[in-house]
């Protein structure tokens, strides 16, 4: 029987490309509107795939051979003014332009390559790394949070002849700071000291460290014989070493010292809600959530801490407010852990720790970093190796679900790259880190075993909820390969990240389409398409593709097309993107424009030697400042005709 010709000519359109990437089922299966391989593109709120911007290098010069270990956009209400702080190599660095400046006293605090977290209280940025007592930074000051107990024993008192001092007396000071904060005191002299004449010289007063933040010393004393209560006797200045005591005990302030404002214990994570400090992550007490009085974040009473979930072998992984309550993660650096919310029902209980009460959610994930929990819609994302997840406060949100392939206990939110998440070096997930900026939740990775930090940045665009096509999704993925960051923030309305290497700061959505000066190779491959969905298992002979493209500039974007896979290296096609030229040989009458500096034009590809039963496509550039967004595809087609027996 001879051989049939083709049929007439169908056609199909895929409307949309903003499904974001799939990578966890074979193409035919994934939806028409997601990828199975995109690299550095983006999505917008009308279903355009498009490159992303790049990044550049934020500070003039490096701040440090090493990561960025801690970084924080610190904006001040009272005086408008916003700093940017990094910690890098053991030193905290500030900025309010690109050029960052070593902030005075605080060089060589802290440990190269230890994570530093870092939170605004009252205007004031609060650093911790988990190894010595956090500090804080008001705009001009480095010194610790809290005062600490003055040396006890090194000053001396001698009897005089001019007061009404009569008996055995003992002296100690304590420190006040510039936020009035008054630290416990502690004895100065060793033993009681015999005055005979009414008056006493004392001597070498003890001089807090610079790194106290000390401005003013209470000098106390006890009345004639006791050894329990000191009572204030005068201010000192914070440098004054001397003083003669000349005050009876009859004419004695009955102001007492302090003996409970301790500071903070040495701990990785905090958080500032309510008025009171919550830290977590003592390597001491690995299960033990410490908090401050009310609405005195530098001073923490003894008892004020909380053992949660003690014993079950998870330490503390991590700490955000949710709401009324504090969620609290522990997780074993394995992906086995779980949430607990710590309550704080109404204004009486933020003020009386004994109305909290702790609950452990029925989750069975939590995550294995503090720096890669970000909130969007109400519900708290997370990292583990099992995936990435979004908390409610009760339990993982959107589960159990049903998928193409099977039912899954959870929905993870990184369902459709499932192949990626589980290849994310386990052993460095604690350094993930994750923000939400721009109605999305960008999440650096270390993406596979041979990483040595986050070298990969998920982006979840969570406006992305639905498509023509694909119905409702809950937001889709993509991926940026660069650069490779330690942590976010924000700045100046910005996205910055501090880098792995390098001492390096960097603006994550530059205002120029490059990497930093380099070229973006960028690409959106989309699956492959079999028509419509009665032709999918005939030969088909592919005759045009209409491809709706943004014509930003003056240069090209590869189409490159393959046939059933046959072809490995396919066969590509230029579309010249020049909004200012005629391009006759292009445009489509009736659906094309020309002549202005941006237009949405549609162009036409004719697919040559296109026989087989599937086609994919990939448009892409890898030419620094050159970009593209396309914006949806129509295929032609004519149906080849089966042979006859």
């Amino acid at each position: 029987m001879p051989f049939m010709p083709t049929t007439t000519k169908a056609s199909y359109r895929v409307p949309v490309f903003d499904g974001g990437l799939n990578s966890k089922r074979v193409d035919l299966d994934v939806p028409p509107n997601q990828s199975p391989d995109l690299l550095n593109v983006t999505f917008d709120d009308g279903g355009a795939v498009g490159t992303c911007k790049g990044f550049s290098t934020l500070n003039t010069a490096a701040i440090g051979s090493g990561p960025i270990d801690g970084l924080h956009g610190l904006y001040q209400p009272t005086t408008g003014g916003e700093t940017l702080l990094a910690v890098c190599s053991g030193t905290a660095y500030a900025t309010n332009t690109q050029t960052f400046t070593t902030i005075p006293s605080a060089q060589s605090v802290f440990t190269a390559g230890q994570d530093v977290r870092i939170v605004t209280v009252e205007e004031e940025a609060y650093f911790s790394n988990g190894w010595v007592t956090p500090y804080r930074y008001d705009g001009s000051n480095f010194v610790q949070v809290g005062v600490p107990e003055p040396t006890s024993g090194s000053a001396s008192a001698v009897s005089g002849a001019l007061g009404d001092l009569v008996g055995n007396y003992r002296w100690a000071i304590s420190g006040l700071n510039a936020n009035g904060v008054e630290g416990n005191y502690a004895p100065i002299t060793t033993a009681l000291v015999a005055i005979t004449s009414g008056q006493a010289d004392i001597t070498g007063i003890p001089v807090f460290a610079a790194s106290a933040g000390v401005s003013t010393k209470y000098l106390y004393r006890t009345t004639a014989g006791s050894t329990a209560e000191y009572y204030r006797v005068t201010a000192l200045s914070a440098a004054q070493t001397t003083y003669t005591d000349v005050v009876g005990d009859a004419s004695i302030p009955a102001t007492t010292g302090y003996t409970d404002h301790n500071q903070p214990e040495a701990c990785k994570f905090m958080v500032y809600h309510r008025g009171r400090l919550f830290m977590a992550g003592d390597p001491n007490y690995p299960d033990r959530l410490y908090y401050s009085d009310a609405n005195q974040p530098e001073i923490f009473g003894t008892g004020n801490a909380i053992d949660i979930g003690k014993g079950d072998g998870y330490p503390i992984s991590g700490i955000r407010i949710m709401g009324n309550s504090l969620a609290i993660h522990k997780n074993d650096d394995n992906g086995v852990g779980s949430i607990y919310l710590l309550y704080m029902p109404d204004s009486t209980g933020v003020s009386n720790p004994n109305n909290w009460y702790q609950v452990k959610s029925p989750s069975a994930y939590s995550t294995q970093s503090d720096k890669a929990l970000a909130f969007f819609e109400n519900l708290m994302m997370f990292i583990t190796r099992s995936g990435i997840y979004a908390f409610s406060g009760e339990d993982i949100a959107r589960g159990p679900a049903d998928s193409v392939i099977g039912r899954y206990l959870v929905d993870s939110l990184s369902d459709n790259i499932e192949p990626d998440v589980l290849a994310f070096k386990n052993s460095l997930l604690d350094k993930a880190a994750a923000i939400d900026f721009d109605n999305k939740v960008w999440v650096a990775v270390p993406s596979s075993s041979s990483s040595t930090g986050n070298d990969k940045i998920y982006i979840y665009d969570y406006i992305q909820a639905s498509s023509v096509e694909a119905g409702p999704t809950g937001g889709v993925w993509s991926v940026q390969d660069g650069p490779a960051v330690n942590n976010f923030t924000t700045y100046g309305g910005d996205l910055v990240g501090g880098g792995v290497t390098g001492g390096t700061v960097y603006s994550l959505l530059s205002t120029s389409y490059n990497f930093d000066g380099s070229a973006i190779d960028s690409k959106f491959k989309t699956v492959r398409f079999t028509g419509i969905p009665e032709h999918r298992d005939y030969t088909k002979v592919w005759r045009h593709a209409y491809i709706t493209v943004d014509t930003p500039g003056d240069w090209p974007m590869d189409v490159t097309y393959w046939v059933d896979m046959y072809d490995e290296s396919g066969t590509t096609e230029q579309i010249s993107l020049n909004p200012g030229g005629a391009l006759w040989g292009a445009l489509v009458w009736g659906s094309g424009t020309w002549g202005a500096a941006l237009e949405r034009r549609t162009y036409r590809i004719i697919l040559r030697n296109a026989v087989g039963k599937t086609i994919q496509f990939q448009f892409a550039t890898n030419t620094a400042d050159q970009y593209w967004k396309a914006h949806s595809i129509e295929l032609t087609y004519n149906l080849r005709s089966r042979r006859g027996a």
